[in-house]
C-alpha cells in the first residue's frame, strides 16, 4: 500500500541524500549520451569542418614527413608488418597501433594498445624522474 504520509517523512528525512543521487543519475546519464553519440558528433563536426581538416592534415604532412613515409611504408605493407597479437608492453589485445621508435628504420617497430602509446610518446624529463 502507499503511505503518503511515510514518504514525506522518509523525503525530508533524506533531503540531501536524494537530491545527491538524483544528480549522480543527471550525471551518469549525460556521460552515457554523450559517449553513445560521441563518434555521430565527431563525424558531423569534421562534415563541417572539412576544410580546416585537410588542412591540418597537409600541415603535419609538411611538418612531418619522416612519420609519413614510416605510416604508408606500414600501411602498404601490412601482410609482411602485421601487428602482433596483443601489446608487447601490457598484454591487451584491444586498440592496437604500431609504434616507430626511429622513423629512419621503418621495418623496426613495437605494437603497443593506444594508452601505452601516449606513454611512449610523454618525453622523459628531469622533472619526471
Amino acid at each position: 500500500m502507499y503511505n503518503k504520509e511515510w514518504y514525506r517523512q522518509y523525503y525530508l528525512k533524506n533531503k540531501e541524500r536524494i537530491k545527491e543521487r538524483s544528480h549522480q543519475d543527471y550525471l551518469r546519464y549525460k556521460w552515457r549520451w554523450k559517449t553513445k553519440h560521441a563518434k555521430e558528433r565527431a563525424k558531423e563536426w569534421r562534415k563541417r569542418h572539412r576544410k580546416e581538416e585537410a588542412d591540418k592534415a597537409r600541415k603535419w604532412r609538411k611538418l612531418n614527413p619522416e612519420k609519413r613515409k614510416a605510416h604508408r611504408f606500414i600501411h602498404i605493407h601490412e601482410k609482411k608488418y602485421p601487428l602482433l597479437p596483443k601489446c608487447e608492453l601490457c598484454s591487451r589485445k584491444k586498440n592496437l597501433v604500431h609504434h616507430h621508435p626511429d622513423y629512419e628504420y621503418k621495418e623496426i617497430y613495437v605494437t603497443v594498445c593506444a594508452s601505452c602509446h601516449r606513454w611512449i610518446l610523454i618525453p622523459i624529463t628531469e622533472a619526471t624522474l
